[in-house]
C-alpha cells in the first residue's frame, strides 16, 4: 500500500479538481488490515516497519487524507539525513491521527513503545523531519530505556532517579 508518489502527493486521489473538496470526500467507515509490512521513504527519513493488526476510519477528500488508527505493530528502522537511529524491532502499540497530503504526520497516545507505555508520538516529515515522544510521569530510570532503544549511548556520569514530565524531540533537517 503505497499512499504518495515519490514527490509527496498522494497516488489515490481519482477525483476531478475541484474548490469544494466536500463534494470529492470519500468516507472510510473502517478497514482492517492484518499482517501488513510497510515503508515510508523520502529525501531526508525512513521508517519502517510491520502491523500486526489497524483498524481504520477516516475520509480521503481532494489533495488532503486523515486516518484514525488503532493498532499492533512493530518499528523496525527509522533513519534520517543518512544516521540510523533505530536498527532493533519495537513494538509500537496505540491509537494514533494520521494525516497527509504533501507531508505525513503521525499523533499517537496511549502508545507502548518498547517497554515504555503511555507515551504519546509524533512523527511529522514537513520541512525536515521530527519525531517527538512525550509522558506525563515518567520513572526518569526508563530513560536508560529511550536511549537503548534509539540506539543513542547514555552517558556514564549522569544518574538518575524519580519521575517527572517527558518531551524527547529529535529534529531533521535536509
Amino acid at each position: 500500500l503505497q499512499l504518495l508518489e515519490a514527490e509527496g502527493r498522494n497516488n489515490w486521489s481519482i477525483f476531478k479538481e475541484s474548490a469544494d473538496e466536500s463534494s470529492t470526500a470519500v468516507k472510510l467507515e473502517a478497514i482492517v488490515l492484518r499482517q501488513i509490512d510497510y515503508r515510508f521513504n523520502n529525501e531526508s527519513s525512513q521508517l519502517r516497519g510491520s502491523i500486526e493488526e489497524l483498524l481504520a476510519q477516516g475520509q480521503f477528500a481532494g489533495e488532503n487524507w486523515a486516518l484514525d488508527l488503532n493498532l499492533k505493530s512493530t518499528l523496525n528502522h527509522f533513519e534520517a539525513s543518512s544516521e540510523t537511529y533505530l536498527r532493533n524491532k519495537v513494538i509500537l502499540d496505540g491509537n494514533a491521527h494520521l494525516d497527509g497530503a504533501e507531508s505525513l504526520k503521525l499523533e499517537a497516545k496511549e502508545v507502548r513503545f518498547g517497554t515504555l507505555e503511555n507515551l504519546q508520538l509524533r512523527f511529522e516529515n514537513k520541512e525536515g523531519t521530527r519525531l517527538s515522544l512525550e509522558h506525563e510521569q515518567l520513572d526518569l530510570a526508563e530513560l536508560k530505556n529511550i536511549y537503548a532503544i534509539l540506539e543513542l549511548e547514555w552517558p556514564e556520569d549522569i544518574s538518575i532517579a524519580g519521575q517527572s514530565q517527558l518531551r524527547f524531540d529529535l529534529i531533521f533537517r535536509d
